[in-house]
């Protein structure tokens, strides 16, 4: 498949001290142990998501990668588009400082480079978020189909490989 977007940008979002929530930084770091491509850029903002503000740079997509809770089986593979997140209402709570939708909803109103940019949200449904290490199996499974859809999608399109490391 072709590639139409000339630079990427992916943000893992999460906290991997709370089983689940941490869905978002695994599978950021088992995309970065798969040589990016010179186009994507990996961010590690943790739950920090003020970090985010300086990795906006005039990309053409930006992908966020975090648990989301939408009340359906765990490992559950959510995908929203910018619209639909800007349309989203309600409490958009997280184990965050903001969580990812707020955060978008946000940059859109202040970053002119977000404002141009498309933007997904690519989410898994916990099944546990509690203090512990390692994601559950269901969410396992789930965010390695998430991992080898973007890979064949973005790192296999015959784009100049460098190996990135998660920033």
């Amino acid at each position: 498949m072709k590639n139409r977007y000339r630079n990427i940008l992916i943000i893992g979002l999460g906290n991997p001290l709370l089983r689940d929530e941490g869905v978002g930084i695994y599978m950021l770091e088992r995309l970065a142990k798969s040589s990016p491509p010179a186009t994507v850029t990996l961010a590690d903002c943790g739950t920090d998501m003020l970090k985010m503000l300086s990795f906006f740079n005039r990309h053409d997509l930006i992908i966020f990668l975090d648990a989301v809770d939408g009340g359906q089986t765990p490992g559950t593979i959510y995908h929203f588009t910018k619209p639909e997140i800007l349309a989203l209402e309600g409490e958009n709570k997280a184990a965050h400082q903001l969580s990812a939708v707020g955060s978008v909803q946000l940059l859109e109103k202040i970053n002119p480079d977000f404002q141009k940019a498309e933007v997904w949200l690519i989410g898994v449904q916990p099944a546990r978020i509690e203090r512990g290490d390692g994601l559950t199996p269901a969410v396992r499974q789930a965010a390695d189909k998430v991992v080898q859809e973007i890979r064949e999608r973005f790192f296999l399109s015959g784009a100049a490989s460098e190996n990135h490391p998660v920033r």
